[in-house]
């Protein structure tokens, strides 16, 4: 329980004391049109069509300047379908974090922690860990709007949007993955994460578009960490799609001290 306490003090500490939020928070773009009252619909052309453009999307590189915090971040995103995701997050004091994940393993480091040691598991040992929602490179790889859209998952319409849901397995129980879809132009608008008590954990919002190669791709976002109280606005530059991306980055950092998340259970 004790090293428990310990990763999530040090997230509270990273994303609290170095980001510390600002007064001037962005509102939410489009999460009334989530609540709109919708019918269940067994197939979509608009899902369809977002497959068909993001199965093209084989890999994905940004450069992101991240605002909202006293402290201005930017970070370099890697993305190589399907699991292979990293995410490298720099300050005017060097490396701050760094989230990733291969074919093996995902995982997490941040410099403010306490012990600053990498926090690592296996795919397969997801639901044993106590890495939160919002620090999974799987929602990450979400909130970029070029995934696929599992055709088990839930779809409904709302009389204007698409709304796609999907419950996950983690170490904090079941929780809710709510797409939000634009029906008229096809894309990937909205993302909502909801505790098993349907409270929002987190939230991406597409605030505008970028053509890269054909492919139309987030140009900016907006996130909201509800229980840290944190919001940034995500400016994505230098963006390029299927570029062929070098495999070091995929390699699990080695550090000084690792800990296996899996093994981190109450009374270790």
């Amino acid at each position: 329980m004790k090293k428990i306490l310990l990763i999530i003090l040090g997230l509270s500490i990273l994303f609290g004391i170095l980001v510390f939020q600002q007064t001037n928070r962005q509102r939410y773009l489009y999460i009334e049109e989530v609540a709109i009252p919708t019918i269940p619909i067994k197939k979509s052309p608009v899902i369809e069509e977002i497959n068909k453009k993001n199965t093209q999307i084989l890999t994905f590189y940004a450069e992101v300047q991240i605002e909202g915090g006293r402290l201005p971040l930017a970070s370099k995103i890697f993305y190589k379908k399907d699991n292979f995701f990293r995410m490298r997050t720099m300050s005017r004091f060097g490396l701050e974090g760094d989230i990733g994940s291969n074919r093996q393993y995902f995982w997490f480091w941040s410099k403010r922690m306490i012990p600053s040691a990498l926090y690592y598991s296996d795919h397969k040992n997801y639901t044993k860990t106590t890495l939160k929602p919002i620090f999974d490179p799987d929602w990450l790889v979400q909130c970029l709007g070029i995934n696929t859209i599992d055709s088990k998952s839930d779809v409904s319409f709302n009389g204007k949007d698409i709304i796609v849901k999907n419950l996950k397995e983690t170490g904090f129980g079941t929780i809710t993955h709510t797409m939000l879809l634009d029906s008229v132009n096809s894309r990937i608008i909205g993302h909502y994460l909801y505790d098993g008590g349907n409270r929002l954990i987190a939230s991406a919002e597409v605030k505008e578009f970028q053509n890269v190669g054909g492919f139309v791709v987030p140009k900016s976002i907006i996130t909201h960490w509800i229980d840290e109280k944190l919001t940034f606005v995500w400016h994505f530059k230098n963006v390029q799609c299927n570029v062929n991306l070098d495999t070091k980055v995929w390699v699990l950092p080695s550090t000084s001290q690792m800990i296996e998340m899996s093994s981190m259970t109450e009374g270790s």
